[in-house]
Order: C-alpha cells, then structure tokens, then sequence
C-alpha cells in the first residue's frame, strides 16, 4: 500500500487541501459522531483507528524494505547543491503526501456515503420483504378461514341431505306396509269371492242378485285398482323425484323444504285413498256377507 503518512499527521481540526468546518470542533466532527451513532452496528469508531494504525505499520515497513543495511558513500558535491536539493525534495513529498491525503479522504468518504446508500436501500428492501411477509401470512390465514367455513358448510349440507335420505326411507317403508295391507286385503277379497260362488252354485235363485253384486264388487274393484294405480303412479313420480334430487345436491338443498312438503302431501293423499278405499271394500264385503247370511236364513 502507498505511504499517505499517519493519521495523526493529518490532525483533527486540518485536512490537507481542505479547511475545517465554521462552528464546529473539527472537520466533519458532526458527520463522523452521527455515522458513529446512528449507525445499524455493522462499524464503529474502532475501523478507523485500525485504518489508520495499518497504514503506520504498511508505511514503516516499506520504509525500512527501501533502506539499504549499509550506508552509502556520500558523492561529492558542490557548495550548497546537496542541501537545496534536500530541501526542496522534502518540500515536494510534503507537498505531494497532503493532495494524495485530501484524495484519500475524500475517496474515502465517498465510499462511506456509497456505504450508508446501501444500507438505506437494504434496509428499504428488508422493509418491503416484511410487508410482503405479512401480507403472505394474512393471506394463508384468510385462506384458513375460508377452508373452515367451506368445511362447516359442507358438514351442513351434509346432515340436511341425511335427514332428507332417512326421511325418505321412512316413507318407502310406509308405502311398503299399505302394500302388504292391500295385499291382505285382496286375499281376503278373493276367499270372499269364492265363497260368493260356492253360495250361488248352492242356491240358483239367489244368481241374479249374487250377479249383480259381483258386478257392484267387479266395478268398486276396478276403480280401487285404478286409484291403486293412480297412487302407485304418484309414488313413482316421488320416487323419481327423489333420485333427480339427489343427482342434482345443490339444487335439492334450495329447494329441499319445498320437495318435502310436496312427497308429504302426496303420501298423505295416496294413505287417504288407501284408507278410504278399504274401508269401502270392507263394508261392502259386509252387506254382502249380511245379504247372504239373511237370504240362507231365509230359505
């Protein structure tokens, strides 16, 4: 490294080529107290009294490598030229030395103010990773929130559709038992018949009138298994309603209520049918049976 003298050589209150700021204790005093206490901790005070002590020690060991170990003969001279050279040698390399030191300071407190540039733009930069950073978490914690709520409202839909689905169930399983009753009912429908016919083969005259009530019999049968079918007709359609239902979840769930609403009173009407049909057919198995038993007791 170049020998720019000591530190001290440069003094606190004079910088070469430069003079010290008015009102102030030395040069740059307030600059160089403010870096040294505003500063995020990455330098102190101390680098520059390292600086300087390495640029000593660089200094006299270059100058003790370009001393030679023996002394050389002194050349002869002519009166006083050795010493105006001397002096003026020496005036020069001061001269010399304090613009390469003014140089230095000021390449120096460029690189310093470069330095604290930097620093400003890292710590802008740190700044806006946080911001981002924290815009991240808000986000995944929105996110969060989001997924939560989706859960609860799937959970939701989900029990609404079980409720409905037993629901259903309940009703295929009524419709099943006034199945089976129909079906009993029939049977007993169909014993009656044959002991009509074992009466009027037994009887001859009583023909016409067993004719007649098997016609009545015949056309009641009739319109009971056409509102049987009409019945069976609605329950399909209910039935058929329900599954489109089910394909379609998002639209069940608008209008769930209404589909509810709409099979119980469909159900309802066909148990109302059901109802009122037996109870015809069995009181018309009655005045026939009252018919039969009074014309037997008769003859």
């Amino acid at each position: 490294m170049a020998n720019y003298g000591s530190w001290d050589q440069w003094g606190q209150n004079s910088w070469p080529g430069q003079e010290p700021s008015a009102g102030s204790g030395g040069y740059d005093d307030a600059w160089t107290q403010n870096w040294a206490e505003n500063d995020t901790g990455y330098y102190e005070n101390t680098w520059t009294q390292n600086w300087a002590e390495n640029d000593e020690a660089e200094a006299e060991a270059a100058t003790a490598a370009a001393t030679p170990k023996c002394k050389p003969k002194p050349r002869p001279r002519r009166n006083g030229q050795g010493a105006a050279k001397a002096k003026a040698k020496t005036s020069a390399t001061h001269s010399r030395g304090g613009s390469q030191n003014a140089r230095e300071y000021n390449r120096w407190k460029e690189d310093h103010q470069r330095m604290l540039r930097a620093e400003y733009a890292l710590q802008q930069q740190e700044s806006a990773l946080k911001d981002a950073q924290a815009e991240a978490w808000a986000a995944e914690l929105s996110l969060e929130q989001e997924q939560k709520r989706s859960r609860e409202l799937l959970e939701d839909a989900e029990q609404s559709f079980d409720i409905e689905h037993r629901r259903n169930r309940e009703l295929v399983d009524e419709n099943g038992m006034l199945k089976a009753q129909l079906q009993e009912l029939e049977k007993k429908g169909r014993g009656a018949q044959a002991e009509t016919t074992a009466a009027l083969t037994e009887k001859a005259a009583l023909q016409k009138k067993l004719d007649d009530a098997r016609a009545v019999f015949k056309k009641e049968c009739i319109e009971m298994r056409k509102e049987n079918d009409e019945a069976k007709a609605d329950r399909k359609a209910s039935l058929e309603q329900t599954a489109a239902i089910k394909r379609d979840f998002e639209k069940f769930k608008a209008r769930a209520l209404l589909g509810k609403e709409y099979m119980d009173g469909k159900v309802d009407q066909a148990e109302k049918k059901a109802k009122a049909a037996i109870a015809e057919k069995e009181k018309t198995y009655g005045k026939i049976i009252e018919d039969l038993t009074e014309e037997k007791a008769g003859s």
